[in-house]
């Protein structure tokens, strides 16, 4: 089974997106990250319709990223930021991004599915942010029973390595969403993780 969840971003597709994604999630990676922030409620739901019958399909998970809780849509995860993910109930499924060990602590007795934990590399996402390394990633993995995910500057190349830390997955955006063939890309990452 893949370990790569794909991270969306359609500012950064030069063509059709929802073709460009139909592509990714035939490839099957483990997850499809939707995070489209800046899309209005009704907008990304529409889109949510259109991509839960693909990824049901063809066994892909499919994260919905959100700016604030959403109600459970069937066969996804929800995926939150730290600031909203520590005010959830108990009880109540999420994944959550984090950045510092003590977010991690204080989400381990919650009932966070995972931890998307960045960024381990230099990465265009968030220029000017140093990256936390390796090393970082293997200390953050230490504490926690949870899956920890990696994301930030991964490329196929360093794949080995990032799961050598221990980390469940990894997670990549720019790459996929710029690529003119991102099948075979995904297939590169897919290599890596053997």
């Amino acid at each position: 089974m893949s370990r790569l969840f794909v991270v969306t971003d359609r500012r950064l597709v030069a063509g059709n997106f929802l073709t460009h994604l139909e592509k990714i999630i035939s490839a099957q990676p483990q997850a499809l990250i939707l995070r489209e922030k800046d899309l209005s409620f009704s907008a990304y739901f529409s889109l949510v319709d259109q991509l839960a019958p693909l990824c049901r399909a063809a066994g892909v998970q499919l994260i919905l990223n959100w700016r604030a809780p959403v109600m459970r849509y069937p066969g996804t995860y929800v995926q939150l930021p730290f600031a909203v993910a520590k005010d959830q109930p108990v009880g109540t499924p999420f994944a959550v991004s984090v950045h510092r060990p003590d977010e991690i602590r204080a989400l381990n007795e919650s009932s966070t599915l995972y931890f998307l934990l960045g960024n381990i590399f230099e990465t265009s996402c968030k220029p000017g942010k140093a990256a936390a390394g390796l090393d970082f990633l293997a200390r953050c993995v230490q504490l926690t029973d949870k899956a920890v995910i990696a994301i930030g500057g991964i490329t196929p190349e360093r794949v080995p390595t990032v799961l050598s830390t221990g980390a469940a997955g990894y997670a990549v955006r720019s790459p996929l969403m710029t690529a003119d063939d991102p099948t075979s890309l995904i297939q590169l990452f897919h290599q890596f993780e053997q």
